[in-house]
């Protein structure tokens, strides 16, 4: 007789073969589907007296996308007809009826495939053949003078196929190896004595209130097993997955099988309280273990204990915030293994590299390939655009419904304190306490920027996004996150900008495309369309990264949100060049005490020189 494994075995790969076959049979469909209405379009225009050559109709369909390089080294833009649902990369914008989209090698370090019609087409070539043990830097013999000429500021001793780090440039070295190409990241197996059997074998369902076996290692969640021998061959890793596939899981996973003192850097006093309800019902042990602790409540004294102690393993949470010059000396505690958690760790500043320098080797996931694997669906975003606040904050009133699991967001405090008293709900915010009590006791509330990232709540069907940090891509995908952690059924993202906002920060909506959702727009004005398209005076232009006028630049760096952290004119100098944009330099400071008089900007002298930071 066949054992029960081996039965179990089958069923789960006969499981899966039908469902390959049934997306097979889905994608057959939908590109029947699309043949059929490019052929009704064409007919239609048949009727219209226009004529069509059907033999180059039939060359277009063989070769309907085309690829060029941009002015940045090793990175190409990908056009793909509008009318095909296909995306990739980085969404650019929309230019004569093609979608644009900006590939390079993050995006397959990060998880995304790319096709082969694509792949065959473009030439990312291979980096420096340089590996990193430690302070020892390793290359073939050949590279040397290569390696000494990009390297060189680095290192403090260069010979024939090896070089000496300088004491505190690791993290910089490896970013800039990765910038060129390569990842320099050398096996350190997890020691056998370190390691231990884990006793995280359940996960709490906190929605059916029972335990559910934990499986990694097999049937859909296996890619999280994967992780763990990607963690166990190098001892640090970058998991970069969507919200809701499971950071927090494999991160507690690792946490159970590493023996001794260990940490983990979390961005608010939320999360913290939720990783710590994590390990209490997951794990108890782990709560006498592991040092929770927020990036932005590491006080002196706490930074001073932390550097003392010899950590075994840490953990960084959200991880795409270690580049800030701030957060980055976290990285430099002492410990053994380390391991980094995030969903967008795609940086707008350009220092993508130092996510993965300063947590370890990249594991990515393609979203549309796991959501399918885990039978997820896109939930619903609608743009709805309105004439001023007052119209957004009428809006609000009419989206909202008592009966729906409702969060909605605000950046600014004093909406999020009318509405909340409009609506006679809780607004969490930095100040308020017991977070995680707020959110189990309030069926809806009014959240400011301290709810976007991380936190699960199995159960929310809604979010109302009236509210927000200028431009931020990664604030638009944090935000709709909160829905990809829930379990519940017709889920919707509502968001309400005027027609300003619209075209001001549209582009916020772009990391919505580039991850597979379609907004909707819904407007309640005339004259209005979705931001795909990029504009100077009034008509509809694409820019090249050189060709950009630098005040517009300049403009676009404030929405982002590049004021947020003080900056000084070096460091906006050197901005500039990395973004390849030519800077009148002369007037550039004009140009900031400009931003001072309206009010978008403080000037305060400091040891650097003269900083400016954003007002809000």
């Amino acid at each position: 007789m066949e054992s029960q494994s081996s039965i179990e075995k089958q069923i789960d790969i006969g499981n899966t073969q039908r469902r390959i076959e049934a997306l097979l049979e889905q994608f057959r469909l939908q590109a029947a589907e699309l043949e059929t209405n490019f052929y009704l379009e064409l007919l239609d225009l048949q009727k219209k007296g226009v004529k069509i050559d059907q033999a180059q109709i039939q060359t277009f369909l063989k070769h309907y996308w085309y690829t060029h390089p941009t002015k940045n080294p090793n990175e190409w833009e990908v056009a793909i007809p509008v009318f095909i649902p296909f995306n990739i990369g980085w969404f650019d914008r929309t230019e004569g009826g093609y979608n644009i989209f900006t590939i390079n090698r993050f995006t397959k370090w990060l998880g995304e495939k790319i096709p082969d019609f694509i792949s065959h087409e473009i030439n990312i070539p291979s980096g420096p053949e340089v590996s990193l043990d430690g302070l020892n830097l390793s290359f073939p013999e050949a590279q040397m003078e290569k390696v000494e000429n990009k390297f060189g500021r680095h290192l403090s001793l260069v010979e024939k196929n090896r070089a000496t780090v300088k004491q505190g440039h690791e993290f910089d070295l490896i970013a800039e190896i990765i910038d060129s190409g390569s990842l320099p990241f050398v096996p350190h197996a997890v020691a056998k004595e370190d390691l231990r059997d884990s006793d995280f074998t359940q996960i709490w369902d906190e929605l059916a209130e029972k335990y559910n076996p934990l499986q990694i290692f097999e049937g859909k969640y296996s890619y999280q097993g994967d992780a763990w021998k990607v963690f166990e061959k190098y001892g640090s890793v970058g998991i970069f997955w969507a919200m809701g596939f499971g950071k927090t899981v494999i991160g507690t996973y690792i946490l159970s099988r590493i023996i001794g003192r260990k940490f983990i850097v979390v961005p608010s006093n939320t999360l913290k309280e939720q990783w710590l309800q994590f390990f209490k019902w997951n794990c108890p042990r782990l709560l006498e273990e592991v040092d929770v602790v927020t990036y932005q409540g590491m006080s002196r004294k706490t930074w001073d204990e932390l550097k003392k102690k010899n950590y075994v393993c840490g953990g960084y949470d959200e991880c795409h915030s270690l580049p800030a010059d701030s957060f980055s000396k976290l990285a430099t505690i002492k410990t053994k293994y380390r391991f980094g958690l995030s969903a967008t760790p795609y940086r707008e500043d350009g220092r993508a590299s130092y996510v993965i320098s300063l947590t370890g080797y990249p594991v990515g996931l393609d979203w549309r390939t796991i959501m399918q694997v885990l039978g997820k669906e896109y939930h619903t975003v609608n743009v709805h655009v309105v004439k001023d606040l007052d119209s957004k904050i009428a809006l609000t009133r009419q989206l909202f419904n008592p009966e729906q699991r409702t969060v909605i967001f605000v950046n600014l405090l004093d909406i999020g304190n009318k509405i909340a008293d409009m609506l006679e709900l809780p607004f969490i915010s930095g100040e308020t306490k017991n977070r995680l009590e707020v959110i189990k006791e309030a069926p809806s509330f009014v959240a400011s920027r301290v709810m976007e990232e991380g936190v699960s709540i199995k159960d929310l069907e809604h979010i109302i996004e009236v509210d927000y940090l200028f431009g931020s891509k990664r604030e638009e995908l944090q935000r709709t996150g909160r829905l990809m952690h829930s379990l519940a059924e017709n889920k919707v993202h509502d968001v309400i900008m005027t027609k300003d906002e619209l075209e001001s920060y549209g582009k916020r909506l772009f990391s919505l495309y580039e991850k597979g959702f379609r907004p909707r727009l819904i407007p309640h004005l005339t004259g209005v369309s979705l931001p795909t398209e990029k504009k100077q005076n009034g008509q509809n232009k694409s820019y090249s990264k050189g060709e950009k006028n630098w005040r517009k630049v300049l403009d676009e760096l404030y929405e982002e949100g590049y004021f947020q952290k003080g900056r000084v004119r070096s460091d906006i100098v050197s901005e500039f060049a990395r973004r390849a944009v030519k800077l009148d330099q002369s007037n550039l400071t004009h140009a900031l005490d400009s931003m001072v008089k309206v009010k978008k900007l403080y000037k305060t002298r400091t040891e650097k020189g003269l900083e400016y930071i954003s007002r809000t």
